[in-house]
């Protein structure tokens, strides 16, 4: 399965990055190819809000920049792995940012049927999974987690959904079994969007 890895590990935060590796290494290691990205690297602006991707260049943003080439990669993949630190349950601003600027994916028109969301651009969309990352374990962010990734999941219009937090405090074997054991549940289907 084609994997894109979004990283939204800060650069100075090497128990983070530790986390990154496991979760990198967890998916070679189920088989998956995977095309990494280090948003903290790539020059991304933050999303204008204009709209012009819906109307004027559907699909794409007219402002240039990374966020085409991620895109691109997002769309093209099976499986869309979104790894951030957690702040209060919610993903990092660096993380934000880059799915913000995934807008372009759907269209302006919305679908009803069930909760309200955005019609797909594109017949095919991958799966989604997001993992978080703290630094030692907390039930109330992991669950909140849970729900604005399941959230994620339905407005990305991702076939399949999974949520996963990593901790700090395990080492990076406990952390990579962790993501391995999620990548099983994925692949059950568990949390259809």
């Amino acid at each position: 399965m084609r994997a894109v890895l979004l990283d939204a590990s800060p650069p100075a935060n090497d128990s983070c990055r530790q986390g990154a590796d496991a979760l990198r290494r967890a998916l070679v290691d189920a088989g998956h190819a995977v095309e990494c990205f280090g948003l903290s690297e790539l020059p991304m602006a933050p999303c204008r809000g204009c709209f012009a991707c819906w109307t004027a260049t559907p699909g794409r943003c007219p402002f240039p920049d990374a966020s085409e080439m991620v895109t691109r990669a997002v769309i093209s993949s099976e499986l869309a792995v979104w790894y951030s630190p957690l702040r209060f349950g919610a993903w990092s601003w660096i993380a934000k940012k880059a799915l913000d600027r995934m807008i372009c994916l759907v269209s302006p028109h919305f679908d009803s049927s069930g909760l309200t969301r955005h019609t797909g651009r594109y017949s095919h969309f991958p799966a989604l999974w997001g993992v978080g990352w703290l630094p030692e374990p907390d039930p109330e962010q992991t669950q909140v987690f849970k729900r604005l990734v399941e959230h994620n999941a339905y407005n990305m219009r991702a076939p399949v959904w999974e949520a996963t937090a990593v901790h700090g405090d395990r080492p990076w074997s406990a952390q990579r079994e962790t993501c391995l054991n999620a990548l099983a549940a994925l692949s059950r289907t568990s949390g259809a969007a």
